[in-house]
C-alpha cells in the first residue's frame, strides 16, 4: 500500500483548519470573553489554509469520473461557489459592507455552517455519482 503524503497533509490542514475556523466564528456565541479568537485575521489565514488544502482535495478527489457533464459541472460549481463564500465571509470585507457587529458575525457563522453542509454533501454526490468497480463476488 502506498500513501500520497501530499494529499494525507492536505486533508489533515482542510480539516483542522476547518475545526479551527468554527470555532472562532462561533465563539462570541457561546463565550462571554474569546481571548486570541478575537483576532478579525484568524479566519481569513484558517480560509485561506482551507482554500488551498480544499482546493487540492477537490483536484485528487478527480471529478473528471463523474459519468455525467452536468454533475462534473454540479460538484465543480459546488466547490468554487463554497470556496468564494468562504473568503468574502471571513474577510474583512465583511465588517466593511456591514456596520452591525452583531449581524457580521451571525452571517459569518452562517456562511461557515452553510459551507460545511455543502462540502459534505459534495463528497456524498461524487461518490454517488462515480462508477463502482465490480466486486470480485460479482
Amino acid at each position: 500500500m502506498s500513501i500520497n503524503y501530499v494529499a494525507f497533509f492536505s486533508r489533515i490542514t482542510h480539516t483542522v483548519c476547518s475545526a479551527l475556523l468554527f470555532t472562532t466564528v462561533a465563539a462570541p456565541f457561546v463565550f462571554t470573553s474569546v481571548g486570541p479568537l478575537e483576532n478579525k485575521m484568524l479566519p481569513m489565514y484558517l480560509t485561506g489554509a482551507i482554500v488551498l488544502a480544499g482546493l487540492y482535495n477537490a483536484g485528487a478527489a478527480k471529478p473528471s469520473r463523474i459519468t455525467t457533464a452536468s454533475g462534473r459541472m454540479t460538484y465543480r460549481m459546488t466547490v468554487y461557489a463554497g470556496k468564494l463564500l468562504f473568503i468574502l465571509a471571513a474577510s474583512p470585507l465583511l465588517g466593511k459592507l456591514i456596520n452591525n457587529a452583531e449581524l457580521e458575525a451571525k452571517i459569518r457563522l452562517g456562511v461557515v455552517v452553510g459551507g460545511f453542509v455543502a462540502g459534505a454533501w459534495v463528497k456524498f454526490f461524487r461518490e454517488a455519482n462515480v462508477p463502482q468497480a465490480p466486486s470480485k463476488d460479482d
